[in-house]
């Protein structure tokens, strides 16, 4: 469990939107956390994807991998 004190406004703000998409506090927070963590997982995907496109060396195309596999038809 956690217990969370907010500012009144925001703690305002939270009841205005919790009752405006009709849940509660602690499901409108719960929402918000599970979006934020999505978020910051994506942002650490794309920095390892950043990173390796600025790695050296040889590319493939998809046609080039699947005619190396032998998927070329």
């Amino acid at each position: 469990m956690i217990i969370l004190e907010l500012p009144n406004e925001l703690e305002n703000r939270l009841n205005i939107e919790a009752q405006r998409l009709g849940v509660t506090q602690r499901g409108f927070i719960q929402q918000a956390i599970i979006a934020y963590l999505g978020d910051v997982e994506d942002m650490e995907d794309a920095a390892i994807a950043e990173e390796r496109l600025n790695v050296q060396g040889k590319r493939y195309t998809l046609d080039e991998v699947e005619k190396i596999i032998g998927l070329d038809s």
